[in-house]
C-alpha cells in the first residue's frame, strides 16, 4: 500500500546516535506522516531526543 503526503523542506542532519543518518522534515499532515513513517519501519527522533 502507498501513502502521500507533502513534504514542505527536508534537510539531512548531522549522523545520530550509533551513526545512523538522519532526515529532518517539515510535511502538511504531521500525524498522517508520522503514522506511515512508524509502520513502515522508520525510528521517528524528536527535538527532545537530539537535546540529550
Amino acid at each position: 500500500m502507498t501513502a502521500e503526503t507533502n513534504v514542505d523542506f527536508a534537510y539531512a542532519m548531522l549522523p545520530g546516535p550509533g551513526g545512523k543518518a538522519l532526515l529532518a522534515m517539515h510535511v502538511e499532515d504531521y500525524d498522517f506522516a508520522t503514522s506511515i513513517l512508524n509502520r513502515s519501519g522508520f525510528r521517528l527522533m524528536y527535538e527532545e531526543d537530539l537535546l540529550r
